[in-house]
């Protein structure tokens, strides 16, 4: 089996990477790249912080991780480091 068809989160949790994918296009209305490029590239902190909420509630979809305010839920952060360690994955890196 391709290495690349299964990502493992740092928590453990595993993933189908087309499957992964597919959900970030479909939650994103196919603008998972646009929000990237505008969260890791903005000039304007107002537009990084809208595309990174945007990004954290595609993610939390993409990734059925629970909102912190969930007893069995994560911060906003885990889900953007699984989001991106998902993207390095994907890239060849993970």
């Amino acid at each position: 089996m391709d290495s690349k068809a299964i990502f493992t989160s740092s928590s453990g949790l595993q993933y189908d990477t087309l499957a992964t994918y597919r959900k970030l296009l479909i939650q994103s209305q196919n603008k998972i790249n646009d929000l990237l490029s505008d969260w890791q590239s903005a000039t304007d902190p107002l537009a990084a912080a809208v595309a990174e909420e945007a990004l954290v509630e595609i993610a939390r979809k993409a990734f059925d991780l629970k909102p912190f305010s969930d007893p069995a839920g994560v911060t906003d952060q885990v889900v953007l480091d699984t989001l991106t360690d998902y993207l390095g994955h994907v890239e060849g890196k993970g």
